[in-house]
């Protein structure tokens, strides 16, 4: 049995993707993908980028036959071992109303 601290282990353990290994997306399939790997189901994907959520189905299997996987899951893996998108996005800022700024005094 070899351990990861083998110099003999396999590479495919520890490998990253080169530039090649990464599959082109879209701007769209990219902007869908980010918001499935939020959580987001199709509906709410779409919601957010005004699209149906068949639209949305569609843009994600174009983006499962690129990366070749088979699932939601298996998907968003891949996105993010990929580097395609960031594990953590940045924050969405709230509008200063809800962070307690710019309020009135009477």
């Amino acid at each position: 049995m070899q351990t990861l601290e083998s110099p003999t282990a396999p590479a495919t353990l520890t490998a990253v993707p080169s530039f090649k290994d990464v599959p082109e997306l879209t701007v769209r399939e990219l902007q869908v993908v980010t918001l499935l790997v939020e959580g987001l189901t199709n509906a709410e994907i779409g919601g957010r980028l005004y699209l149906s959520p068949r639209t949305v189905q569609s843009h994600l299997a174009t983006a499962m036959d690129a990366l070749g996987v088979r699932t939601r899951t298996g998907l968003a893996v891949g996105a993010l071992r990929a580097g395609i998108v960031p594990l953590f996005p940045p924050a969405r800022r709230a509008a200063p109303e809800a962070r307690g700024g710019l309020r009135r005094v009477a």
